[in-house]
């Protein structure tokens, strides 16, 4: 097992990580780089386990949030866009067909 911390660009709207299998997701914040302020998610993984898909969905206070299915969406952060201020909610919802079992 090698444990690690990665990180994964995210953009409003639904995103498609490919990820090891053995994670813990830690925090969803912006970051600033060279490019701007980019809204990225870091998690605590065993790099050398299987990967999988997971999706997480991106949505402005006010906007359209994912429904709910099954224990979907979980919760993974809010963080504010320091550009302009927008705030924003991190949601893991269910990859394109998983069984979440309703």
């Amino acid at each position: 097992m090698a444990y690690t911390v990665h990180k994964y660009a995210l953009s409003p709207g639904r995103n498609n990580v490919t990820i090891p299998s053995d994670y813990t997701v830690l925090d969803a914040q912006f970051q600033h780089s060279g490019y701007g302020n980019d809204l990225a998610l870091w998690a605590y993984v065993d790099a050398e386990s299987e990967r999988r898909v997971l999706t997480f969905e991106v949505c402005p206070t006010g906007g359209a949030a994912p429904r709910r299915v099954g224990r979907y969406p979980l919760f993974v952060a809010t963080a504010q866009d320091p550009k302009n201020g927008t705030v924003w909610h991190v949601f893991n919802v269910p990859a394109p067909g998983q069984y979440v079992g309703v």
